[in-house]
Protein backbone atom coordinates (compact mmCIF):
# COMPACT_ATOMS: atom_id res chain seq x y z
CA UNK A 1 0.00 0.00 0.00
CA UNK A 2 1.39 3.25 -1.14
CA UNK A 3 0.70 6.46 0.69
CA UNK A 4 0.25 9.60 -1.25
CA UNK A 5 2.11 12.61 0.07
CA UNK A 6 -0.10 14.92 1.98
CA UNK A 7 0.03 18.65 1.41
CA UNK A 8 1.58 19.14 4.85
CA UNK A 9 4.44 16.70 4.18
CA UNK A 10 5.10 18.25 0.75
CA UNK A 11 5.27 21.67 2.34
CA UNK A 12 7.63 20.38 5.02
CA UNK A 13 9.85 18.76 2.41
CA UNK A 14 9.90 21.92 0.34
CA UNK A 15 10.72 24.09 3.35
CA UNK A 16 13.57 21.70 4.33
CA UNK A 17 14.91 21.90 0.78
CA UNK A 18 14.81 25.70 0.83
CA UNK A 19 16.44 25.75 4.26
CA UNK A 20 19.26 23.51 2.97
CA UNK A 21 19.79 25.83 -0.02
CA UNK A 22 19.93 28.87 2.25
CA UNK A 23 22.46 27.16 4.54
CA UNK A 24 24.61 26.10 1.56
CA UNK A 25 24.55 29.64 0.15
CA UNK A 26 25.41 31.17 3.51
CA UNK A 27 28.32 28.72 3.94
CA UNK A 28 29.57 29.63 0.46
CA UNK A 29 29.33 33.34 1.24
CA UNK A 30 31.15 32.82 4.54
CA UNK A 31 33.97 30.92 2.80
CA UNK A 32 34.28 33.63 0.16
CA UNK A 33 34.56 36.26 2.89
CA UNK A 34 37.20 34.19 4.70
CA UNK A 35 39.18 33.72 1.47
CA UNK A 36 38.99 37.46 0.73
CA UNK A 37 40.17 38.30 4.25
CA UNK A 38 43.04 35.81 3.98
CA UNK A 39 44.05 37.15 0.58
CA UNK A 40 43.99 40.71 1.90
CA UNK A 41 46.01 39.74 4.98
CA UNK A 42 48.50 37.79 2.85
CA UNK A 43 48.85 40.69 0.40
CA UNK A 44 49.59 43.11 3.21
CA UNK A 45 52.03 40.62 4.76
CA UNK A 46 53.74 40.16 1.40
CA UNK A 47 53.95 43.91 0.88
CA UNK A 48 55.40 44.48 4.33
CA UNK A 49 57.92 41.67 3.86
CA UNK A 50 59.05 42.92 0.45
CA UNK A 51 59.41 46.49 1.69
CA UNK A 52 61.36 45.43 4.79
CA UNK A 53 63.72 43.22 2.76
CA UNK A 54 64.33 45.95 0.16
CA UNK A 55 65.11 48.46 2.89
CA UNK A 56 67.39 45.97 4.67
CA UNK A 57 69.46 45.41 1.54
CA UNK A 58 69.55 49.07 0.54
CA UNK A 59 70.68 50.05 4.05
CA UNK A 60 73.99 48.38 3.24
CA UNK A 61 74.63 50.80 0.37
CA UNK A 62 76.85 53.75 1.25
CA UNK A 63 75.35 56.91 -0.18
CA UNK A 64 72.65 57.00 -2.81
CA UNK A 65 71.87 53.55 -4.33
CA UNK A 66 72.12 53.17 -8.08
CA UNK A 67 69.19 51.97 -10.16
CA UNK A 68 70.88 48.59 -10.53
CA UNK A 69 71.25 48.26 -6.75
CA UNK A 70 67.59 49.15 -6.21
CA UNK A 71 66.51 46.54 -8.77
CA UNK A 72 68.81 43.91 -7.27
CA UNK A 73 67.37 44.61 -3.80
CA UNK A 74 63.84 44.26 -5.18
CA UNK A 75 64.73 41.02 -6.96
CA UNK A 76 66.32 39.58 -3.83
CA UNK A 77 63.21 40.37 -1.79
CA UNK A 78 60.89 38.79 -4.37
CA UNK A 79 63.09 35.69 -4.67
CA UNK A 80 63.26 35.30 -0.89
CA UNK A 81 59.47 35.60 -0.56
CA UNK A 82 58.97 33.12 -3.41
CA UNK A 83 61.28 30.65 -1.71
CA UNK A 84 59.36 30.98 1.57
CA UNK A 85 56.03 30.49 -0.23
CA UNK A 86 57.28 27.42 -2.07
CA UNK A 87 58.75 25.91 1.09
CA UNK A 88 55.46 26.40 2.92
CA UNK A 89 53.67 24.12 0.40
CA UNK A 90 56.12 21.30 1.28
CA UNK A 91 55.71 19.20 -1.85
CA UNK A 92 58.54 17.82 -3.95
CA UNK A 93 57.76 20.19 -6.80
CA UNK A 94 57.51 23.25 -4.54
CA UNK A 95 60.76 22.36 -2.75
CA UNK A 96 62.52 22.20 -6.12
CA UNK A 97 61.03 25.58 -6.92
CA UNK A 98 62.25 26.94 -3.58
CA UNK A 99 65.75 25.60 -4.30
CA UNK A 100 65.75 27.39 -7.66
CA UNK A 101 64.63 30.63 -5.98
CA UNK A 102 67.47 30.30 -3.46
CA UNK A 103 70.01 29.60 -6.23
CA UNK A 104 68.95 32.72 -8.13
CA UNK A 105 68.91 34.69 -4.89
CA UNK A 106 72.54 33.76 -4.24
CA UNK A 107 73.55 34.85 -7.75
CA UNK A 108 71.82 38.22 -7.40
CA UNK A 109 73.27 38.60 -3.89
CA UNK A 110 76.79 38.03 -5.27
CA UNK A 111 76.24 40.74 -7.89
CA UNK A 112 74.84 43.03 -5.20
CA UNK A 113 77.89 42.42 -3.01
CA UNK A 114 80.17 43.29 -5.94
CA UNK A 115 78.27 46.54 -6.47
CA UNK A 116 78.91 47.50 -2.84
CA UNK A 117 82.69 47.36 -3.22
CA UNK A 118 84.04 50.84 -3.78
CA UNK A 119 87.49 51.22 -5.29
CA UNK A 120 89.48 53.77 -3.31
CA UNK A 121 90.76 56.74 -5.31
CA UNK A 122 94.13 56.27 -6.93
CA UNK A 123 93.80 52.50 -7.38
CA UNK A 124 94.42 50.85 -10.67
CA UNK A 125 91.37 50.31 -12.88
CA UNK A 126 90.75 47.89 -15.72
CA UNK A 127 92.54 50.32 -18.02
CA UNK A 128 95.95 49.63 -16.49
CA UNK A 129 96.27 53.09 -14.94
CA UNK A 130 94.03 55.25 -12.80
CA UNK A 131 92.28 57.89 -14.96
CA UNK A 132 93.45 60.65 -12.62
CA UNK A 133 97.08 59.59 -13.22
CA UNK A 134 96.81 59.70 -17.00
CA UNK A 135 97.44 63.45 -17.17
CA UNK A 136 100.69 63.14 -15.20
CA UNK A 137 101.94 60.15 -17.25
CA UNK A 138 104.58 60.60 -19.98
CA UNK A 139 103.03 61.53 -23.37
CA UNK A 140 103.57 58.10 -24.99
CA UNK A 141 101.99 56.27 -22.07
CA UNK A 142 99.18 58.81 -21.88
CA UNK A 143 98.24 58.23 -25.53
CA UNK A 144 98.40 54.45 -25.15
CA UNK A 145 96.27 54.45 -21.98
CA UNK A 146 93.70 56.81 -23.50
CA UNK A 147 93.42 54.53 -26.56
CA UNK A 148 92.93 51.51 -24.30
CA UNK A 149 90.33 53.38 -22.25
CA UNK A 150 88.41 54.38 -25.39
CA UNK A 151 88.44 50.80 -26.71
CA UNK A 152 87.30 49.33 -23.39
CA UNK A 153 84.61 51.93 -22.76
CA UNK A 154 83.43 51.81 -26.36
CA UNK A 155 82.90 48.08 -26.06
CA UNK A 156 85.38 47.29 -28.80
CA UNK A 157 87.87 44.63 -27.93
CA UNK A 158 90.94 46.29 -29.42
CA UNK A 159 93.83 44.35 -28.01
CA UNK A 160 96.23 46.26 -25.84
CA UNK A 161 98.74 47.16 -28.47
CA UNK A 162 102.17 48.32 -27.64
CA UNK A 163 102.92 51.64 -29.27
CA UNK A 164 105.24 51.51 -32.23
CA UNK A 165 108.67 52.77 -31.33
Amino acid sequence: MQTLPTPASEADARSLEIQDQIEAESRQIAWEQIRAANAKREASTCGRFLKAERERHLARVHGEPTNAQVEMARSMAVLEYGAFQAESENTLRSLREAREHRRLLLRVLADFEKSLVVKPPGTQHDFGICPSEIQSAPPARREREQAIMVSVIGGREAARRKPER
